[in-house]
């Protein structure tokens, strides 16, 4: 089982002309992506793009559409051995395992050589700006499996509902220029290649093996 054991922010502070504010969380374990996208949710929640509903369908077994912030700027920040240190750390012969002794020197090393990178990388390429673009091409829903759908469902759903209602010729011009390459990617005349035969009867044959693993069960 996974759990958050703390979350806190800091007061926001300007470094290098842009506005940053700390976030840290410390918990058990986490999955992939797990942070990216609680903070992704929030900021588009305290921008107006999802409701207090999506909270509650991110809880379900549903596969929902939220945004996942850039990678720039998460790091991990301290290993905790809080199990070890309750069990042996006062046995009288284990030491506990802390960072209380160096602390000032972990700081002063994030300081000096680590935050730098993050604020000179933000300023150049603005990735948490154009993040930001982004959110209202998300649906803030259940995602959309479609299974063999053509090309242009597949675009659709990768990019969004949203993006379909706030721009449709874009996105058909999206949807064309995959087709093209599609297209020129096939045989001039039209015809299938053997590849692509031979592609076709393996997926034929995994359907009918499916089909009867099915009709066993």
């Amino acid at each position: 089982m996974r759990y958050i054991m703390s979350f806190t922010a800091s007061d926001p502070f300007i470094k290098d002309g842009l506005e940053y504010v700390i976030l840290r969380v410390k918990g058990q374990s986490f999955m992939l992506h797990q942070i990216r996208k609680m903070i992704g949710l929030i900021v588009a929640y305290l921008r107006g793009f999802a409701g207090k509903d999506t909270f509650t369908k991110s809880w379900s077994l549903d596969r929902i559409d939220i945004p996942m912030t850039p990678g720039l700027g998460l790091v991990l920040d301290h290993v905790h051995y809080e199990r070890y240190n309750n069990r042996f750390g006062s046995d009288g012969m284990h030491q506990s395992l802390t960072w209380d002794e160096v602390n000032d020197k972990v700081e002063e090393f994030c300081q000096q050589y680590i935050y730098p990178v993050i604020t000179k990388t933000e300023n150049e390429e603005k990735s948490m700006f154009n993040w930001l673009q982004t959110l209202p091409y998300h649906t803030y829903d259940v995602r959309e499996q479609v299974r063999n759908a053509p090309l242009g469902t597949a675009v659709l759903s990768q990019i969004g509902k949203a993006a379909y209602k706030v721009d449709k010729n874009a996105l058909t011009a999206v949807i064309d220029v995959h087709t093209n390459k599609r297209e020129k990617a096939g045989d001039s005349s039209g015809e299938e290649s053997d590849d692509d035969n031979e592609t076709k009867s393996k997926r034929q044959k995994t359907d009918v093996a499916s089909e009867a693993a099915t009709n066993n069960t």
